[in-house]
């Protein structure tokens, strides 16, 4: 364990949770934790069976947003990359122009 790092102690749906985590995150791990009991009461007041249903409902819903946010992300990635290849072709471009159009020294 890290010298900053600590237990954090968090609750849903009246379970006590611990999460090795550093002191300054403590914010941001009741933030999540939060969020997840709210999409489990959600989830339990519009007729999961169970518990587990709920939880397991809402850790579905965290899952898909971050993959939509890796998707994302790769698709940035994949445009940067196009922009990088036009750019290199563009100079390319340019460079030949020049030649070209540049007067012939002799």
């Amino acid at each position: 364990m890290a010298a900053q790092d600590e237990l954090i102690t968090f609750s849903i749906l009246g379970q006590e949770f611990r999460v090795r985590a550093p002191r300054d995150h403590r914010d941001r791990v009741a933030r999540v934790a939060a969020d997840i009991e709210a999409r489990v009461r959600e989830h339990k007041q519009h007729g999961a069976a169970s518990d587990l249903r709920a939880v397991v409902m809402a850790a579905y819903e965290i899952a898909y947003a971050l993959d939509e946010i890796g998707a994302d992300k790769h698709e940035s990635g994949k445009a940067e990359n196009a922009l990088r290849q036009t750019d290199k072709a563009m100079d390319q471009l340019i460079a030949r122009l020049d030649q070209e159009i540049a007067p012939e020294k002799g």
